[in-house]
């Protein structure tokens, strides 16, 4: 189960981070809201990322054979999360150390983890439990401004024009 009490609790730090903006840690909003986490909450925080990507992609595979128009939104909303999982420990790596290393360094365990969690979600499909995983999807709704908000900084960094 996740633990949304403390997502809940870390909004506001996100929130902070967003209105500070680029003054907030030389020009990076994440590092700004990084800075106010502990690293077990960063890890807390990307592991439910992590598992959103994993339910959105259980999603996506059920649109695109239910309802095709839904399948591209579900594989946006998969990408963002494990997107904003990966480059949040990767900000949080070079932050906390000192050093970088390449982002896509950071990309396996999400992957994993996301993996993992569309298999259960799969498998809550096959059982016929459709309550469980729509509350999940319902709670990762919860996430989406996190997530929006890193994933346009790792497109600041990563994709500059």
């Amino acid at each position: 189960m996740f633990p949304w009490r403390a997502v809940v609790l870390m909004l506001p730090a996100a929130m902070l981070a967003f209105a500070n903006g680029p003054a907030a840690a030389q020009g990076n909003p994440v590092d700004a809201y990084v800075m106010r986490l502990t690293p077990e909450d960063t890890v807390q925080v990307v592991a439910l990322l992590s598992d959103c990507g994993g339910i959105y992609a259980a999603f996506g595979d059920v649109a695109a054979v239910q309802a095709p128009d839904l399948a591209d939104d579900y594989r946006d909303m998969q990408n963002g999360a494990m997107v904003a999982a990966a480059y949040l420990l990767y900000r949080e790596h070079r932050l906390r150390t000192g050093t970088t290393r390449p982002f896509l360094d950071f990309v396996p365990p999400v992957k994993s983890r996301a993996e993992a969690r569309a298999a259960q979600v799969k498998a809550s499909f096959a059982a016929n439990d459709l309550e469980g995983p729509k509350k999940q999807l319902g709670e990762c709704a919860k996430l989406e401004d996190i997530q929006s908000m890193v994933v346009r900084s790792w497109r600041e960094e990563m994709r500059p024009e």
